[in-house]
This record gives structure tokens, C-alpha cells and sequence, in this order.
């Protein structure tokens, strides 16, 4: 009796969402039994409060799609400022390591070497500097 009253419910699903007729025996069964009855009157309650419900129309959708933009574009600004500050704290923390290397050698006697390695950087570095804007401008292309 379950199996059949399962089956039965399943054909009035699929005739209230128009996959197949609402034939006279179906008609029948929801008058005569009282679960199904009361189970094709759940499914019209629904269907007349999703067509009440706002949310459910055309102009109401714009404005969820603007306030998922919204949202996107928040998340997109919080990952861009953590992402700028993870890497304004790895360069700290390269520029201190560097500095104290450079005030230990210096204080070690190395004075001189420090010095030619920085007119060495001064001197050279310049002619790198249109291979790192190349590097950065197709990185940020991808």
C-alpha cells in the first residue's frame, strides 16, 4: 500500500509540473485520498506564495546580481590588500637582514668592499631596470 501510495505521489509531482497529464484516475486519487489531497494543496500553497514572493521576479534579480558584484569586488579589494601587505613585510624584512649584513661587514673591517659593491649596483643596476618593467608588465598581463 506504501509503494503504490509513493508511486502515486510521484506521478502527481510530475503532472503538477506539467512532465505528464493530470489523467482522471490521478483526479480520482487526490479526491479520495486525504495525503494526497493534502499534498497536491501544499504544492499549489507554494506555488502561489513563490509567485507572491518578490524575490522571485525579473526586476528584483538586477539587484542581487549588483549586490554579488558588490560583494565580489569587496573580496577582490581584501585579497589585493592583503596580498600588498604580505609583500611590503617580505621587503622590511629582506631590507633589514640586507642593512645588518651590510653594518656587520662594515664593522668586521669590510668598509672598502662595501663600498665598490655599491658603486658596482649604482654603475649597473639602471641597465636592469627596463627587464624588470617588462617582467612586471607581461605578469601583470596574465
Amino acid at each position: 500500500m506504501f509503494n503504490k501510495h509513493e508511486k502515486m505521489q510521484k506521478r502527481i509531482l510530475d503532472a503538477f509540473y506539467g512532465e505528464k497529464e493530470l489523467t482522471e484516475e490521478l483526479k480520482n486519487h487526490i479526491g479520495n485520498c486525504k495525503d494526497c489531497s493534502a499534498f497536491w494543496e501544499s504544492m499549489n500553497l507554494l506555488k502561489e506564495h513563490a509567485e507572491d514572493e518578490p524575490s522571485i521576479k525579473g526586476e528584483d534579480i538586477e539587484a542581487y546580481e549588483r549586490i554579488i558584484a558588490e560583494a565580489f569586488r569587496e573580496a577582490e579589494k581584501i585579497k589585493e590588500k592583503n596580498k600588498n601587505i604580505r609583500d611590503y613585510i617580505v621587503f622590511i624584512l629582506v631590507s633589514v637582514i640586507f642593512l645588518s649584513s651590510a653594518g656587520m661587514f662594515a664593522y668586521m673591517g669590510y668598509g672598502k668592499v662595501i663600498l665598490t659593491v655599491q658603486i658596482f649596483i649604482i654603475m649597473f643596476v639602471p641597465i636592469l631596470v627596463p627587464f624588470f618593467i617588462k617582467h612586471r608588465l607581461s605578469k601583470e598581463v596574465e
